[in-house]
């Protein structure tokens, strides 16, 4: 069985959980950046981003039959966890004909429904929360809150 390889983004990865980011964001001829309660924010004295590495870091993560896929459809959804750490939800894909990757951290758990990050009449759509299945997309408004690890 595939095991995706992180090696050549942990550094990357440590920083977005450092800092509480939610997303990782990393296109060739950009510097990486991370998603901090709602901006998206260049991760400090990160260079800009080769075709090279982050073509690598998307092979890295892939299986081959995935390489393949992602190289027919020019886009691959996928996830995969860093080490025991946590989960991520992936897109790679090509912008300006060049390899780029979309990185979204998976919580661990559900927020309980009485939570800031639950809407106020979430309490009232289950006597049982454990019975949600909870979507780890922020919801849309000001200042997104940060996700539960």
């Amino acid at each position: 069985m595939f095991k995706a390889s992180t090696a050549l983004i942990d550094p990357l990865l440590g920083y977005l959980w450092q800092h509480g980011a939610t997303d990782l964001h990393l296109a060739a001829d950009s510097v990486p950046r991370v998603r901090i309660d709602g901006k998206l924010l260049a991760v400090p004295d990160s260079p800009p981003l080769t075709s090279e590495f982050v073509g690598s870091a998307i092979r890295d993560l892939l299986s081959e039959s995935d390489q393949q896929g992602y190289q027919a459809e020019r886009q691959f959804d996928f996830a995969f966890s860093w080490a025991d750490t946590a989960r991520f939800r992936a897109n790679a894909f090509y912008q300006l004909d060049r390899p780029a990757l979309a990185l979204r951290l998976i919580p661990r758990r559900s927020p309980h429904p009485n939570s800031s990050v639950c809407p106020p009449c979430a309490a009232s759509w289950s006597p049982d929360p454990t019975a949600w299945c909870w979507s780890p997309a922020p919801p849309v408004r000001a200042s997104p809150p940060r996700w539960p690890r």
